[in-house]
């Protein structure tokens, strides 16, 4: 066994312009397929909504909380005689004329931000209780769209708004621009009027339900989980496309196989005759798919590193990156292993059919 690795070793080294050629195919294509589940995680990801114990009340019938609701102060009062423990306002404002310079903004409480809407704080600082009107945080997805950075300004319907932080969710709202809910009324002029109420979810109102009062209740995020249906035909177009590639390339490194032991037909054929058992011819093939995948990885996972940036997209004025995770990268180590495999057996099985002597003499 180990002179049938040693002797497929050699074999590589002696075809090594050959062995570097098919490396950075299956490179490109370790590359593309590592991209493509990348991002689709990262079109789940954004369409997770987030899961807080709060509860969303807005105008009924509309497509979630980001669509137009406008609500009055009065709405507040009802909520709490229905018997809302805490009532807290948001405002959330489309800025832009087009996909291109569309931005998502949420006016937040800045006394109790931090519980209705969790996250993780990557550069600079939080918005805080006596920050100017003028203050936001950036998600990373959008401070990375906008090469943004704590210290830098962002325009927001013509308005500067001094960049102090950026955070992550894991949701949609990594896409959004946390202003106070002062700056976000003034930006729509609602004067004291909000988009949404938040109110706890302890049992008190049903999701799902229209109060007497005309006011609908939502799980937080229940327009954006929702619209990805929408986006599920683009889902599945990066599913077929994974597919796809995976069953060419396997298609293709069998091919490469064969042709690599027909090359060294004559030498296996000798192997088998003083001996060696059909193992033999399993272990030269499988070390050679084995190296050459391998160097075919370390150069996909390479390129792969580089395309987060590259390989955004951009949906409605959301930006979908890759995000390249442990599962993703399981997954992708896991299909290499099974190209590897089946590239050494197929071929193994079809020259283990041929007579001995028919190889032997074949030139």
């Amino acid at each position: 066994m180990r002179w049938a690795v040693n002797f497929g070793l050699r074999s590589l080294v002696s075809q090594w312009k050959l062995v570097l050629v098919l490396s950075l195919v299956f490179g490109v294509a370790a590359a593309g397929y590592l991209t493509l589940v990348a991002l689709q995680e990262g079109l789940d990801e954004i369409f997770t909504p987030a899961a807080n114990g709060w509860l969303v009340v807005q105008e009924p019938g509309l497509y979630g909380e980001v669509d137009g609701s406008v609500l009055s102060a009065e709405s507040a009062l009802t909520l709490q005689r229905l018997g809302a423990s805490r009532v807290i306002p948001a405002v959330h404002v489309i800025t832009g004329t087009n996909r291109q310079d569309m931005r998502l903004v949420h006016g937040v409480t800045l006394e109790a931000y931090t519980e209705t809407n969790p996250f993780r704080l990557l550069e600079g600082r939080a918005l805080q209780p006596g920050d100017t009107a003028r203050t936001a945080m950036l998600g990373w997805r959008l401070a990375q769209k906008l090469s943004l950075n704590p210290g830098e300004a962002i325009l927001l319907r013509g308005r500067s708004f001094e960049v102090v932080g950026v955070f992550r969710t894991g949701s949609f709202a990594d896409n959004e621009a946390w202003i106070p809910l002062e700056s976000a009324q003034a930006l729509l002029g609602l004067g004291d009027q909000v988009s949404v109420y938040l109110v706890p979810d302890d049992g008190t109102f049903a999701p799902g339900s229209i109060l007497p009062e005309g006011l609908e209740v939502l799980r937080q995020g229940y327009g954006i989980e929702s619209g990805k249906g929408q986006y599920q035909p683009m889902l599945d177009m990066f599913r077929a496309i994974t597919m796809a590639l995976g069953v060419a390339a396997a298609l293709t490194l069998t091919h490469v196989m064969l042709r690599l032991a027909w090359m060294r037909r004559r030498e296996l054929a000798v192997l088998r005759t003083v001996g060696f058992p059909e193992v033999t011819l399993g272990a030269f093939l499988l070390t050679q798919a084995l190296c050459i995948l391998a160097l075919g990885l370390v150069l996909g996972f390479g390129c792969a590193a580089l395309l987060p940036r590259l390989a955004s997209i951009d949906i409605s004025g959301v930006s979908v990156t890759p995000v390249f995770s442990l599962r993703g990268l399981g997954e992708s180590l896991a299909w290499m292993l099974s190209l590897a495999v089946l590239g050494s057996v197929l071929p193994s099985w079809w020259l283990s059919r041929y007579n001995l002597a028919s190889l032997l003499r074949y030139e």
